[in-house]
């Protein structure tokens, strides 16, 4: 029988990385030191060197920089005749460009590689096609596809795969580019929970899902007693539990401060039993937004 378990374990530490980034390698404007240097300057601990069809391997850098996680990006058509981009996080042998797309697909997962769903709102692909070829996570927030052309937001494509596949993550990138002054970045991120900072650490926790995507607030603690979840935050405006389709509420300030306040860092609510999936959301004064995943996980580690 499958178990539902907590999906988080917070009292590590928050580690805040880019995991969707281009260099000089493919299409990028900025080589990786570049890219390490602005990063870093801009507070991040790691990034994923995703170049198209160009698999990046993991380097620990300096003491003080982020650390550079390996991975690549791939794109084409499947043998049905849908196309796709895909993120795939890890370090690999044996992807090349001119490689059939779901060859290299099977490559990259063969190898133990993380793969994610890239901007599928800007690809143009169906809900049905993002169920395809066991995704282990879709991008919710893409900024350079927000910068293009509006088309950044994967989040109905992640409730839909949530409802076959309640274990999918979702992520929010930069998708780096930077080849000309006016792209933006530091726009997307993740953060994740470990104990230790290093690569295998952070790897371990994007693959079990202990992590946060965000656009601005940060979710600081998330701990379940009981049947209530009690959260600590930046501060935010509007906190919502959603599940499948129209179920879930939204958190307002009036239930939570007084008149006289306009923010909240904490909270606690009741995890309603009904719901086939649940994850949080939490709105800033920015409009800014971060997610969990699926609170709980039906798989047993």
């Amino acid at each position: 029988m499958t178990e539902q378990l907590f999906r988080y374990e917070t009292s590590g530490l928050w580690l805040k990385g880019n995991v969707h980034m281009h260099s000089t390698a493919s299409d990028g404007g900025k080589s990786v030191s570049e890219l390490a240097e602005l990063y870093g300057e801009a507070g991040y601990d790691f990034l994923c060197l995703t170049d198209h069809w160009v698999a990046g391997r993991t380097d620990l850098g300096g003491s003080t920089g982020p650390l550079i996680l390996g991975g690549v990006e791939l794109h084409g058509y499947d043998r049905q005749g849908f196309f796709y981009h895909v993120v795939c996080i890890g370090d690999f042998e044996g992807i090349a460009v001119g490689m059939d797309f779901e060859e290299a697909l099977k490559t990259a997962r063969s190898q133990g590689g993380i793969l994610i769903l890239a901007h599928p709102h800007w690809t143009g692909n169906t809900y049905e096609q993002a169920k395809r070829h066991g995704f282990d996570g879709v991008e919710i927030y893409n900024a350079i596809a927000h910068w293009m052309n509006g088309k950044c937001c994967g989040l109905g494509y992640w409730d839909a795969m949530l409802e076959d596949f309640p274990d999918v993550s979702g992520f929010a990138v930069d998708d780096t580019h930077l080849r000309s002054d006016g792209q933006i970045w530091k726009s997307g991120w993740v953060w994740v929970n470990v104990k230790e900072r290093t690569p295998a650490a952070i790897i371990a926790a994007l693959r079990k899902g202990n992590f946060c995507a965000s656009t601005g607030p940060q979710i600081l603690s998330l701990e379940v007693n009981a049947e209530k979840l009690h959260v600590r935050s930046t501060a935010v405006k509007f906190a919502r539990i959603v599940g499948e389709k129209y179920a879930g509420r939204s958190i307002l300030p009036n239930e939570i401060l007084s008149d006289k306040q306009d923010a909240f860092t904490e909270f606690e609510l009741t995890l309603p039993e009904e719901y086939d999936y649940l994850r949080l959301e939490i709105e800033d004064a920015h409009g800014g937004r971060a997610w969990t995943n699926t609170l709980f996980t039906k798989c047993i580690p």
